[in-house]
Order: structure tokens, then sequence, then C-alpha cells
């Protein structure tokens, strides 16, 4: 089993996004002021409850007609996974990979079924004494799950709904990357590796992609973490979301959940091998829970308590 981490935000007059406690308990070291402590089999961060415009004008290069823009507020904390899950969480949480494809340890895991993530989500759940959050038949790697009420309310580890993920990511960006960057007009699909963004960055400083990846699996934690503390929020690896694909409201909304059961699912955030278009934060890739890709892997997470 992975060493588990303490998981803490500071007692400030500001909430504190991204602080992440991640030392061994032996070594003495403790997070001090600490308004919250969750014991988890993952690095994460504390990401405080917030408002946020979830989707993309219709305007931003790349866009498409599903990322509406609408107000979206979250009531409650939750933790988030620093990292996308490596190879080297997912084989000591489950003892084997969904193909015989690794690449080593630091790698985001990849051919990741959502079903995959739901079952190894609710083992997690039984580890740290919590109530999992899907119902699943069969054993992994062929168990199928559905979501159990509301993903707010559950206890234990899960997949971040759609709107967490975007929150989270965003980390207070409304452009299409969290530095503030948008693409410019005719670099939407393209695979040059002097891809220039609005701000004059190349994106090739920011996150892997088709561009610099040379179509390869590649590293997770390569590039800085956005603003919040999370790394590869763009590239790295497809992350699953929790919730069933839907058209998004057009008016502001609480808490909003996808369909539990519905045909699709998204995928945020983008792979090493994805067009720049695809990288977006607003942007939304639907799938079949049951399909397994090369870049497909999850990210977890865990609704807290109010301070």
């Amino acid at each position: 089993m992975s060493p588990w981490f303490l998981l803490a935000t500071a007692c400030t007059g500001e909430p504190v996004y991204g602080e992440r406690w991640g030392a061994d308990s032996a070594s003495g070291d403790a997070p001090q002021d600490a308004i919250a402590i969750v014991d988890l089999p993952f690095s994460a961060v504390r990401i405080e409850a917030g408002n946020f415009i979830m989707g993309a004008p219709p305007d931003e290069a790349g866009g498409q007609d599903d990322e509406t823009p609408h107000g979206v507020t979250l009531t409650r904390p939750f933790a988030l996974g620093v990292l996308p899950v490596t190879e080297g969480e997912w084989l000591d949480w489950t003892g084997y990979l969904p193909e015989d494809d690794s690449w080593g340890e630091h790698y985001p895991a990849r051919w990741l079924s959502w079903h995959d993530a739901a079952s190894t989500a609710n083992e997690l759940s039984n580890i740290i004494g919590e109530t999992p959050c899907y119902a699943c038949t069969g054993d992994s790697p062929d168990a199928i799950c559905t979501p159990m009420g509301s993903a707010y309310d559950c206890p234990g580890i899960r997949l971040p709904t759609e709107a967490e993920w975007e929150y989270a990511a965003r980390a207070g960006s409304t452009a299409a990357f969290t530095t503030g960057a948008d693409l410019t007009a005719g670099t939407e699909e393209s695979c040059d590796g002097d891809i220039t963004l609005s701000d004059g960055s190349l994106l090739t400083h920011l996150a892997w992609y088709c561009g610099n990846s040379g179509y390869w699996p590649q590293p997770a934690g390569d590039f800085a973490p956005n603003a919040w503390g999370l790394y590869d929020v763009h590239g790295a690896s497809y992350e699953w979301v929790h919730d069933g694909y839907a058209p998004y409201a057009e008016t502001a909304v609480i808490d909003p959940e996808g369909p539990a059961g519905a045909e699709q699912i998204s995928h945020r955030g983008g792979s090493w091998g994805s067009e720049p278009r695809n990288l977006r934060l607003g942007r939304r890739s639907p799938a079949d829970p049951t399909s397994r890709a090369h870049g497909g892997g999850v990210r977890f997470a865990m609704s807290l308590p109010p301070d």
C-alpha cells in the first residue's frame, strides 16, 4: 500500500487552496494550525466551496456547442488528488493494470474504464472505513458500477463531479488555460511544438500534448501546478468524472450533477496525445463508461465537512 498522506488548510483570513501535506507521520512533521485533517491513500489538496462560471464563451478558440457558460455554486469543500492516479498507485491498490502496457510507476494509470475507476474508489473507501459511493456488481476489472445517491453527500472516496473538476482545475482562471491564456486562432488542431498562446507563452511549457510528447505517455507532474496546487489538469491523461454527461443548464445552478446511469460520461483535461483544443479547461469529451482509452485515467476526490 502506498504511504498515507495528511491533507489540510491553514487557518488564515482567506481560504487557502492547494496546501498539500504529504509528510511522513513518523518523521515528526505535522501540519500547523490545521482546520481539517483527512487520511487518504493518495496526496490531495483541500478545495474550498465557492462560485465560478463553468463552460466556455462561444468565441473561445477551440470551443464547442456543449460548453454553455453558466454560474455554478459548490456548497461543500472537497479533497482532490494532486495528480492523476499513477500506475504505481493503481498497482498498489488493485494488483493489476487494465492492459499489459506499463510505462512505470510515475506515469498516469491508463486504459481505465469509468467502471474501473468507480470500483477502485469503493475499495479505497473501504480501506479508510467510509461508505462507498458506487453500487458495483462483479469483481474488478470486470465490475459494473453506478453512483449511489448524490456525490456531494457520499462520505467515501469517489470521482469528482464534472463541476468540481472544472472548478478545481480552473483555480480562478476564466480563460482556456490555468495561466489565464487562450489558444490563438488557427492552432486549435495543430500538433506543432511551438504553439504560442494568447499571452505569448508556449503550450509546450504548460502541458504534455501531441506537439511535444511524441505521441507517447509521459510522467505525471512534469509541469508547474495550477494556482491551487493541482498538477496535470491539462494533458497527461484524460480524467473521468463522477456524473453522467448531459447538456449544461443555461441558468445558475447549485451543486450540479449529471444523471446516474447515463450512456456517456465526460473525460476532462485532455491527454499527452491530444490536440490543443482538447486541453482547454472547458472542453468536454464524452465517452462510453465501459471504454478503455490509451490516455484514459482518473483523479480521485472526497467530500469534506465544512469548517
